[in-house]
Protein backbone atom coordinates (compact mmCIF):
# COMPACT_ATOMS: atom_id res chain seq x y z
CA UNK A 1 0.00 0.00 0.00
CA UNK A 2 1.35 3.56 -0.69
CA UNK A 3 2.19 5.76 1.80
CA UNK A 4 0.27 8.80 2.16
CA UNK A 5 1.16 12.38 3.34
CA UNK A 6 -1.15 15.04 4.73
CA UNK A 7 -1.27 18.00 1.86
CA UNK A 8 -0.06 20.43 4.33
CA UNK A 9 3.06 18.97 4.18
CA UNK A 10 4.37 19.96 0.94
CA UNK A 11 2.35 23.36 0.00
CA UNK A 12 1.56 26.81 1.55
CA UNK A 13 -1.62 28.34 0.78
CA UNK A 14 -2.10 32.27 0.33
CA UNK A 15 -5.48 33.90 0.32
CA UNK A 16 -6.40 36.36 -2.26
CA UNK A 17 -6.35 40.12 -2.21
CA UNK A 18 -8.88 41.55 -0.91
CA UNK A 19 -10.04 45.23 -2.51
CA UNK A 20 -13.09 47.43 -2.67
CA UNK A 21 -14.39 48.87 -5.97
CA UNK A 22 -12.57 52.43 -5.25
CA UNK A 23 -9.47 50.23 -5.49
CA UNK A 24 -9.86 48.97 -8.83
CA UNK A 25 -9.76 49.57 -12.11
CA UNK A 26 -11.06 48.01 -15.54
CA UNK A 27 -8.25 48.60 -18.08
CA UNK A 28 -4.10 48.74 -16.99
CA UNK A 29 -3.04 51.29 -15.21
CA UNK A 30 -0.01 52.84 -13.51
CA UNK A 31 0.37 51.53 -10.37
CA UNK A 32 -2.35 48.89 -10.56
CA UNK A 33 -1.46 45.00 -10.88
CA UNK A 34 -3.84 42.97 -12.70
CA UNK A 35 -5.88 40.19 -10.74
CA UNK A 36 -6.83 36.85 -11.64
CA UNK A 37 -10.51 35.51 -10.86
CA UNK A 38 -12.57 32.52 -10.68
CA UNK A 39 -13.51 33.20 -14.16
CA UNK A 40 -9.77 33.16 -15.42
CA UNK A 41 -9.45 29.55 -14.24
CA UNK A 42 -10.04 27.38 -17.12
CA UNK A 43 -8.05 23.94 -18.08
CA UNK A 44 -5.74 26.46 -18.38
CA UNK A 45 -5.83 30.11 -16.79
CA UNK A 46 -6.83 32.84 -19.22
CA UNK A 47 -5.43 36.61 -19.04
CA UNK A 48 -8.90 38.09 -20.38
CA UNK A 49 -11.59 39.93 -18.54
CA UNK A 50 -9.17 41.20 -15.83
CA UNK A 51 -9.27 43.32 -13.27
CA UNK A 52 -6.25 45.74 -11.95
CA UNK A 53 -5.57 46.30 -8.33
CA UNK A 54 -3.91 49.05 -6.69
CA UNK A 55 -0.52 47.76 -5.93
CA UNK A 56 -0.30 49.00 -2.22
CA UNK A 57 -3.45 46.47 -1.76
CA UNK A 58 -1.43 43.38 -2.65
CA UNK A 59 1.77 41.77 -0.54
CA UNK A 60 4.55 40.20 -2.64
CA UNK A 61 3.15 36.64 -1.41
CA UNK A 62 0.08 37.27 -3.61
CA UNK A 63 1.93 37.93 -6.75
CA UNK A 64 1.60 34.77 -8.55
CA UNK A 65 4.80 32.54 -9.16
CA UNK A 66 5.99 29.88 -11.67
CA UNK A 67 4.52 26.42 -10.28
CA UNK A 68 1.52 27.88 -8.42
CA UNK A 69 -1.54 26.40 -8.77
CA UNK A 70 -4.40 28.60 -8.16
CA UNK A 71 -7.69 27.37 -6.97
CA UNK A 72 -11.11 29.03 -6.78
CA UNK A 73 -12.15 29.13 -3.19
CA UNK A 74 -15.38 30.62 -2.75
CA UNK A 75 -18.66 30.26 -5.50
CA UNK A 76 -21.96 30.23 -5.72
CA UNK A 77 -21.53 27.16 -7.58
CA UNK A 78 -20.56 23.85 -5.90
CA UNK A 79 -19.89 22.82 -9.61
CA UNK A 80 -16.88 26.07 -9.48
CA UNK A 81 -15.64 25.78 -6.51
CA UNK A 82 -11.94 23.44 -6.26
CA UNK A 83 -11.31 24.19 -9.52
CA UNK A 84 -7.93 24.52 -10.35
CA UNK A 85 -5.06 25.65 -12.93
CA UNK A 86 -1.47 25.94 -13.13
CA UNK A 87 0.65 29.44 -13.20
CA UNK A 88 4.20 29.24 -15.26
CA UNK A 89 3.79 32.62 -17.24
CA UNK A 90 1.75 35.42 -18.20
CA UNK A 91 1.70 38.63 -20.68
CA UNK A 92 2.53 40.85 -17.31
CA UNK A 93 5.52 41.46 -14.96
CA UNK A 94 3.66 40.96 -11.94
CA UNK A 95 -0.04 39.56 -11.60
CA UNK A 96 -1.94 38.79 -8.80
CA UNK A 97 -5.46 36.91 -7.72
CA UNK A 98 -8.70 37.67 -6.08
CA UNK A 99 -10.18 37.16 -2.74
CA UNK A 100 -12.16 34.58 -3.63
CA UNK A 101 -9.43 32.60 -4.73
CA UNK A 102 -6.36 31.13 -3.20
CA UNK A 103 -2.68 29.59 -4.27
CA UNK A 104 -1.14 26.21 -3.27
CA UNK A 105 2.57 26.92 -3.34
CA UNK A 106 4.25 24.13 -3.47
CA UNK A 107 6.96 23.21 -1.12
CA UNK A 108 9.04 19.85 -1.32
CA UNK A 109 7.23 18.64 -4.34
CA UNK A 110 7.40 18.48 -8.07
CA UNK A 111 4.68 20.93 -8.87
CA UNK A 112 3.32 19.95 -12.18
CA UNK A 113 3.30 16.80 -9.89
CA UNK A 114 0.66 18.44 -8.11
CA UNK A 115 -1.43 20.33 -10.08
CA UNK A 116 -2.13 16.88 -11.81
CA UNK A 117 -3.82 15.63 -7.67
CA UNK A 118 -5.86 18.74 -8.25
CA UNK A 119 -7.56 17.09 -10.86
CA UNK A 120 -7.58 13.52 -9.69
CA UNK A 121 -11.54 12.14 -8.75
CA UNK A 122 -10.14 11.92 -4.97
CA UNK A 123 -9.59 15.41 -5.14
CA UNK A 124 -13.07 16.58 -6.64
CA UNK A 125 -15.25 14.14 -4.97
CA UNK A 126 -13.34 15.66 -2.05
CA UNK A 127 -13.96 18.85 -2.25
CA UNK A 128 -17.89 18.79 -3.50
CA UNK A 129 -18.37 17.04 -0.09
CA UNK A 130 -16.98 19.32 2.29
CA UNK A 131 -16.99 22.87 0.40
CA UNK A 132 -20.33 23.74 1.72
CA UNK A 133 -20.96 26.89 3.22
CA UNK A 134 -24.01 28.81 4.08
CA UNK A 135 -25.07 30.35 1.23
CA UNK A 136 -21.68 30.27 -1.06
CA UNK A 137 -19.33 26.89 -1.29
CA UNK A 138 -16.47 27.73 0.29
CA UNK A 139 -13.11 25.78 0.44
CA UNK A 140 -10.97 26.47 3.82
CA UNK A 141 -7.42 26.41 4.65
CA UNK A 142 -8.23 22.82 6.97
CA UNK A 143 -10.18 20.80 3.99
CA UNK A 144 -6.86 21.17 1.89
CA UNK A 145 -4.11 20.61 4.48
CA UNK A 146 -6.35 17.46 5.47
CA UNK A 147 -6.06 15.81 2.09
CA UNK A 148 -3.87 13.02 1.83
CA UNK A 149 -1.48 12.44 -1.29
CA UNK A 150 0.49 10.06 -2.42
CA UNK A 151 4.71 11.58 -2.84
CA UNK A 152 6.96 9.09 -4.46
CA UNK A 153 10.45 10.26 -5.38
CA UNK A 154 11.34 13.59 -6.95
CA UNK A 155 12.50 11.29 -9.66
CA UNK A 156 9.54 9.05 -9.67
CA UNK A 157 6.95 12.82 -9.55
CA UNK A 158 8.28 13.95 -12.69
CA UNK A 159 8.34 10.49 -14.54
CA UNK A 160 4.36 10.31 -13.29
CA UNK A 161 3.67 13.80 -14.18
CA UNK A 162 5.50 14.00 -17.79
CA UNK A 163 3.00 11.00 -18.39
CA UNK A 164 -0.16 12.66 -17.30
CA UNK A 165 1.13 15.96 -19.35
CA UNK A 166 1.57 13.93 -22.36
CA UNK A 167 -1.87 12.15 -22.20
CA UNK A 168 -3.49 15.53 -21.24
CA UNK A 169 -1.37 17.18 -24.57
CA UNK A 170 -2.81 14.31 -26.44
CA UNK A 171 -6.22 15.01 -25.52
CA UNK A 172 -6.40 18.90 -26.03
CA UNK A 173 -4.87 18.25 -29.66
CA UNK A 174 -7.75 15.76 -30.41
CA UNK A 175 -9.99 18.09 -28.77
CA UNK A 176 -8.60 20.92 -31.08
CA UNK A 177 -9.09 19.44 -34.30
CA UNK A 178 -12.85 18.85 -33.48
CA UNK A 179 -12.82 22.53 -33.64
CA UNK A 180 -11.05 22.89 -36.70
CA UNK A 181 -13.50 20.36 -38.50
CA UNK A 182 -16.30 22.59 -37.01
CA UNK A 183 -14.75 25.43 -38.61
CA UNK A 184 -14.21 23.67 -41.65
CA UNK A 185 -17.74 23.13 -41.85
CA UNK A 186 -19.30 26.31 -41.17
CA UNK A 187 -16.51 28.16 -43.61
CA UNK A 188 -17.65 25.73 -46.29
CA UNK A 189 -21.39 26.90 -45.61
CA UNK A 190 -20.52 30.51 -45.85
CA UNK A 191 -18.34 30.17 -49.13
CA UNK A 192 -21.22 27.83 -50.79
CA UNK A 193 -24.49 30.27 -49.28
CA UNK A 194 -23.14 33.07 -48.16
CA UNK A 195 -23.65 35.44 -45.38
CA UNK A 196 -27.09 36.71 -44.60
CA UNK A 197 -25.61 39.26 -42.57
CA UNK A 198 -23.95 40.87 -45.61
CA UNK A 199 -26.38 43.50 -47.29
CA UNK A 200 -25.82 41.69 -50.76
CA UNK A 201 -27.14 38.05 -49.65
CA UNK A 202 -30.49 36.80 -50.99
CA UNK A 203 -32.34 35.19 -48.33
CA UNK A 204 -36.01 33.75 -47.23
CA UNK A 205 -37.71 32.65 -44.45
CA UNK A 206 -36.68 29.70 -42.37
CA UNK A 207 -39.79 28.33 -42.66
CA UNK A 208 -39.24 28.12 -46.43
CA UNK A 209 -37.04 25.30 -45.56
CA UNK A 210 -38.73 23.73 -42.12
CA UNK A 211 -41.58 22.59 -40.72
CA UNK A 212 -41.11 24.68 -37.17
CA UNK A 213 -43.67 23.23 -34.11
CA UNK A 214 -43.36 23.86 -30.45
CA UNK A 215 -43.60 21.16 -27.32
CA UNK A 216 -46.28 20.47 -24.89
CA UNK A 217 -46.30 21.81 -21.57
CA UNK A 218 -46.07 18.59 -20.01
CA UNK A 219 -46.95 18.40 -16.01
CA UNK A 220 -44.68 17.52 -13.69
CA UNK A 221 -46.59 15.88 -11.56
CA UNK A 222 -47.61 13.07 -14.56
CA UNK A 223 -43.91 12.24 -14.89
CA UNK A 224 -43.09 8.57 -15.06
CA UNK A 225 -40.03 6.32 -14.38
CA UNK A 226 -40.65 4.56 -17.84
CA UNK A 227 -42.30 5.48 -21.30
CA UNK A 228 -41.60 7.53 -23.59
CA UNK A 229 -38.78 10.38 -22.56
CA UNK A 230 -39.65 13.93 -22.19
CA UNK A 231 -37.18 16.17 -23.92
CA UNK A 232 -36.50 19.60 -22.05
CA UNK A 233 -34.40 22.12 -22.28
CA UNK A 234 -31.53 20.72 -19.70
CA UNK A 235 -31.35 18.01 -22.31
CA UNK A 236 -29.70 19.69 -24.99
CA UNK A 237 -26.13 19.53 -24.38
CA UNK A 238 -23.33 20.15 -26.47
CA UNK A 239 -25.26 19.70 -29.60
CA UNK A 240 -26.49 16.39 -28.81
CA UNK A 241 -29.48 15.40 -26.51
CA UNK A 242 -29.25 13.71 -24.03
CA UNK A 243 -32.35 12.13 -22.39
CA UNK A 244 -33.87 10.88 -19.08
CA UNK A 245 -35.61 7.75 -18.33
CA UNK A 246 -36.94 9.95 -14.81
CA UNK A 247 -38.55 12.10 -16.88
CA UNK A 248 -40.65 10.02 -19.25
CA UNK A 249 -44.71 9.95 -20.29
CA UNK A 250 -47.46 7.02 -21.29
CA UNK A 251 -47.34 5.85 -24.89
CA UNK A 252 -50.61 6.03 -24.90
CA UNK A 253 -50.09 10.49 -24.78
CA UNK A 254 -47.98 10.08 -27.90
CA UNK A 255 -50.22 7.74 -30.08
CA UNK A 256 -52.60 10.05 -30.16
CA UNK A 257 -50.86 13.54 -30.48
CA UNK A 258 -47.91 13.03 -32.81
CA UNK A 259 -47.52 16.51 -33.43
CA UNK A 260 -45.33 16.35 -30.37
CA UNK A 261 -43.10 13.54 -31.22
CA UNK A 262 -39.26 13.84 -31.87
CA UNK A 263 -37.75 11.77 -34.62
CA UNK A 264 -34.28 10.82 -35.55
CA UNK A 265 -32.22 14.04 -36.92
CA UNK A 266 -34.85 16.44 -35.48
CA UNK A 267 -33.16 19.85 -34.67
CA UNK A 268 -34.09 21.33 -31.28
CA UNK A 269 -33.87 24.99 -30.38
CA UNK A 270 -33.99 26.30 -26.79
CA UNK A 271 -36.61 29.35 -26.46
CA UNK A 272 -36.32 30.56 -23.26
CA UNK A 273 -34.26 31.17 -20.58
CA UNK A 274 -30.01 31.57 -20.04
CA UNK A 275 -29.86 29.06 -22.71
CA UNK A 276 -32.08 30.66 -25.34
CA UNK A 277 -30.53 29.65 -28.93
CA UNK A 278 -29.09 26.77 -27.92
CA UNK A 279 -29.35 23.49 -30.18
CA UNK A 280 -29.00 19.73 -30.52
CA UNK A 281 -29.41 17.02 -33.18
CA UNK A 282 -32.11 14.38 -32.15
CA UNK A 283 -29.92 11.19 -33.18
CA UNK A 284 -31.91 8.63 -31.37
CA UNK A 285 -33.93 5.90 -33.35
CA UNK A 286 -36.62 5.41 -30.72
CA UNK A 287 -38.80 8.55 -30.45
CA UNK A 288 -39.52 11.31 -27.55
CA UNK A 289 -42.14 14.13 -26.49
CA UNK A 290 -41.05 17.52 -26.81
CA UNK A 291 -41.38 19.69 -23.75
CA UNK A 292 -42.71 23.47 -23.83
CA UNK A 293 -40.11 26.29 -24.48
CA UNK A 294 -38.53 24.17 -27.13
CA UNK A 295 -38.62 24.47 -31.00
CA UNK A 296 -38.49 21.57 -33.22
CA UNK A 297 -37.19 22.19 -36.72
CA UNK A 298 -37.51 19.18 -39.62
CA UNK A 299 -36.49 19.12 -42.86
CA UNK A 300 -38.98 19.66 -45.65
CA UNK A 301 -39.04 16.66 -48.35
CA UNK A 302 -36.98 17.67 -51.36
CA UNK A 303 -37.02 20.92 -50.24
CA UNK A 304 -34.16 20.83 -47.35
CA UNK A 305 -31.58 19.06 -46.29
CA UNK A 306 -31.13 18.48 -42.36
CA UNK A 307 -27.16 19.00 -42.41
CA UNK A 308 -28.33 22.85 -44.04
CA UNK A 309 -30.95 23.28 -41.34
CA UNK A 310 -28.94 22.11 -38.33
CA UNK A 311 -25.42 23.89 -39.52
CA UNK A 312 -27.88 27.37 -40.06
CA UNK A 313 -28.53 26.80 -36.32
CA UNK A 314 -24.72 26.78 -35.33
CA UNK A 315 -23.73 30.06 -36.98
CA UNK A 316 -22.93 33.17 -34.90
CA UNK A 317 -25.65 35.40 -37.46
CA UNK A 318 -28.13 32.85 -36.03
CA UNK A 319 -28.02 32.68 -32.85
CA UNK A 320 -27.32 36.41 -32.85
CA UNK A 321 -30.37 36.99 -34.48
CA UNK A 322 -32.13 35.29 -31.74
CA UNK A 323 -30.74 37.07 -28.78
CA UNK A 324 -31.94 40.49 -30.43
CA UNK A 325 -35.55 39.11 -30.47
CA UNK A 326 -35.33 37.95 -27.48
CA UNK A 327 -33.96 41.00 -25.64
CA UNK A 328 -35.83 43.08 -23.46
CA UNK A 329 -37.49 40.85 -21.68
CA UNK A 330 -37.15 39.63 -17.84
CA UNK A 331 -36.33 36.49 -19.54
CA UNK A 332 -34.77 35.75 -22.55
CA UNK A 333 -37.78 34.81 -24.76
CA UNK A 334 -38.54 33.96 -28.65
CA UNK A 335 -41.86 32.43 -30.10
CA UNK A 336 -42.25 29.86 -33.23
CA UNK A 337 -43.26 32.61 -35.64
CA UNK A 338 -40.24 35.00 -34.68
CA UNK A 339 -38.52 31.71 -35.44
CA UNK A 340 -40.27 31.01 -38.23
CA UNK A 341 -39.05 34.31 -39.65
CA UNK A 342 -35.83 34.26 -39.53
CA UNK A 343 -33.33 35.26 -42.23
CA UNK A 344 -31.35 32.20 -43.97
CA UNK A 345 -29.62 31.79 -47.21
CA UNK A 346 -31.38 30.79 -50.34
CA UNK A 347 -29.95 27.77 -51.16
CA UNK A 348 -31.12 24.90 -54.37
CA UNK A 349 -32.20 21.55 -53.15
CA UNK A 350 -29.02 20.33 -54.70
CA UNK A 351 -26.69 22.16 -53.70
CA UNK A 352 -27.66 21.88 -50.06
CA UNK A 353 -27.13 17.85 -50.95
CA UNK A 354 -24.05 18.81 -52.19
CA UNK A 355 -22.90 20.55 -48.62
CA UNK A 356 -24.84 17.90 -47.07
CA UNK A 357 -22.02 15.06 -48.49
CA UNK A 358 -19.39 17.16 -47.11
CA UNK A 359 -20.88 17.33 -44.24
CA UNK A 360 -21.50 13.49 -43.41
CA UNK A 361 -17.93 12.79 -44.93
CA UNK A 362 -16.43 15.51 -41.86
CA UNK A 363 -18.99 13.91 -39.70
CA UNK A 364 -17.02 10.26 -39.80
CA UNK A 365 -13.81 12.05 -39.47
CA UNK A 366 -15.07 13.75 -36.05
CA UNK A 367 -16.52 10.24 -34.87
CA UNK A 368 -12.92 9.03 -35.36
CA UNK A 369 -11.48 11.86 -33.38
CA UNK A 370 -14.03 11.14 -30.54
CA UNK A 371 -13.20 7.34 -29.81
CA UNK A 372 -9.72 8.58 -29.38
CA UNK A 373 -10.75 11.46 -27.49
CA UNK A 374 -13.19 8.75 -25.39
CA UNK A 375 -9.90 6.40 -25.31
CA UNK A 376 -7.64 9.12 -24.13
CA UNK A 377 -9.63 10.72 -21.61
CA UNK A 378 -10.20 7.08 -20.20
CA UNK A 379 -6.34 6.44 -20.28
CA UNK A 380 -6.33 9.43 -18.20
CA UNK A 381 -8.69 8.77 -15.37
CA UNK A 382 -6.85 5.13 -15.27
CA UNK A 383 -3.51 6.49 -14.65
CA UNK A 384 -4.94 9.17 -12.05
CA UNK A 385 -7.09 6.74 -10.10
CA UNK A 386 -3.01 4.95 -10.38
CA UNK A 387 -1.50 7.40 -9.22
CA UNK A 388 -3.87 9.48 -6.66
CA UNK A 389 -6.27 6.70 -5.90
Amino acid sequence: MKHKIKLAAVCQQVRGVSYTPKDEKEVPTEGYIPILRANNIQEKLEFNDLIYVRSSKINNKQLLGVGDILVCASSGSKHLVGKAAIFFSSPFSKISFGAFCKVVRPQNIYAPYLFHFFNSAYYRHTISEIAQGANINNIRNEHLNNLDIYVPSELEQKRIAGILDKVQSLIALQKQQLEKLDLLIKSKFIDMFGDPSCLESVTVPLKTYAQISGGYAFPSDKFLSAGIPIIRISNLQNGSVVSSSKCCFSPQFLSSHSEYAVQYEDILLAMSGATVGKTAIYKQKNPALLNQRIACLRNIDKVSCTAFLYIITKMKWFYDSILNLSAGCAQPNISISQIQGLLVPKASFVRQRQFSCFYYNIEKQKVLLKNRLASLETLYKSLMQEYFG
